[in-house]
């Protein structure tokens, strides 16, 4: 297994629609997510999910009109196919050829390799993130 290094997100999102109701999307593994009332509905290219709320105001920040740009740093580290996750939507399981990623308020989810070398970037690390990690991601 890799080891767990620090990125620094980047990319732009469309902000969709807030969800209305409860509702199912699936992830790029094949999991059934869940989307609750009040989640947001973001896509970039082909790509479309759910975010909560407070995570979407933490970690985008608006560029314009639905536009928004991935803000802050996240933990990574390559992810081994069948590995399981509890991300804030639902059980997730790693696909070939994928990343976990981990934000600071320890929500986790996979991510394409593709995706993730098109939105993450190496961070210079800080004594900070160092001792957060120290302190919340030993079994990364």
């Amino acid at each position: 297994m890799d080891a767990t290094t620090r990125f620094r997100r980047s990319g732009r999102v469309r902000l969709v629609r807030v969800a209305e109701r409860a509702e199912t999307w699936t992830s790029d593994s094949g999991s059934p997510m869940s989307v609750e009332p009040g989640d947001m509905i973001v896509s970039s290219g082909e790509r479309t999910w759910s975010i909560t709320p407070e995570s979407f105001a933490t970690t985008y920040a608006q560029v314009e009109g639905d536009v928004y740009e991935r803000t802050g740093e996240v933990w990574a580290r390559r992810a081994e196919p069948g590995e399981r996750v509890a991300t804030q939507e639902g059980e997730d399981v790693a696909g070939e050829g994928q990343w976990r990623v981990t934000d600071d308020d320890g929500n986790s989810w996979f991510v394409p390799e593709d995706v993730f070398t098109a939105n993450y970037r190496p961070a210079q690390p800080t004594s900070r993130s160092l001792c957060f990690f120290a302190r919340s991601h030993e079994n990364l």
